[in-house]
């Protein structure tokens, strides 16, 4: 995984380039920095993603503008920044905790088709 990560007193700021990094990361804010595809696919799938996350407008256009999607200035790390983002990993977090584990969910498919 790679990662750079900016700490402070209050709490961590971590950016991100890979695919499989959420895990470990969740529960703090970041920055996805995602791998461009050549048809722009990327843009769809952040996109997607953010969605998914329900991130507040900073987290959205700090995304847009790190990864080229958006021209601009990023998005100040303030406190309120910071705060407003670190909730929303932590509501994207639980949600992923409350799902079915991936073996759990394949057992599952595979025991049906069996039948």
């Amino acid at each position: 995984m790679s990662s750079s990560a900016v700490s402070s007193s209050r709490t961590a700021f971590t950016a991100l380039a890979n695919s499989d990094w959420f895990t470990p990361w969740a529960d703090q804010p970041f920055i996805w920095h995602i791998y461009p595809q050549d048809d722009d696919a990327h843009h769809a799938k952040l996109e997607a993603f953010l969605d998914w996350m329900q991130a507040p407008e900073s987290l959205r256009k700090a995304h847009r503008v790190w990864n080229g999607m958006e021209s601009g200035e990023l998005t100040s790390l303030n406190s309120n920044a910071l705060t407003d983002w670190t909730a929303c990993a932590q509501t994207a977090r639980k949600r992923l905790l409350q799902q079915t584990d991936l073996v759990s969910q394949l057992m599952s498919v595979t025991t049906c088709a069996a039948l």
